[in-house]
């Protein structure tokens, strides 16, 4: 009884590190853009924005913890919004516009299926075919997966 004592006070002791978790995630949200920020110091600073991984992360804590049924239609709507307006037309991928995603492909390959998934999870979809996406599947795969030879050199 004793051992599962102390491991109950250590879970208390976690528990009282997260007492204010919901909270904290509710203050990156940014009700202009349907965004989250990344961190309360990012809103102050002109160069951050709210971004996609931010927002994939605290649409997964939403989701994983119950609470999206208990969202305003208007949340769910600017979330939306907000990985729609992301989405290149040309390429498929979502990609924030003040960082580095454009040039970096696993930050796109990351934002894509962050954004995927949130707008799958809030009922929504992508405005354009994925990168990849074929005519009869409409299913996406990132370009360094086209062919076997194309991974072996990305591999590379």
């Amino acid at each position: 009884m004793k051992e599962l004592d102390e491991v109950m006070a250590v879970l208390a002791e976690i528990d009282h590190l997260f007492k204010d978790f919901f909270n904290w995630v509710a203050g990156q949200y940014d009700p202009v853009s349907g965004g989250f920020y990344y961190a309360r110091s990012s809103r102050e600073d002109a160069s951050f924005q709210a971004d996609i991984e931010s927002t994939g992360q605290a649409m997964n804590i939403i989701k994983d913890s119950g609470l999206l049924d208990g969202m305003p239609d208007d949340f769910r709507r600017k979330a939306i919004k907000f990985f729609q307006e992301r989405q290149d037309p040309i390429t498929g991928h979502f990609l924030d516009p003040h960082n580095e995603m454009r040039t970096i492909e696993r930050l796109r390959v990351r934002g894509t299926n962050y954004s995927v998934s949130a707008l799958n999870t809030l009922g929504g979809a992508p405005l354009y075919p994925l990168p990849g996406a074929t005519e009869d599947t409409g299913a996406g795969v990132p370009e360094f997966m086209a062919d076997p030879q194309t991974y072996r050199t990305w591999m590379e």
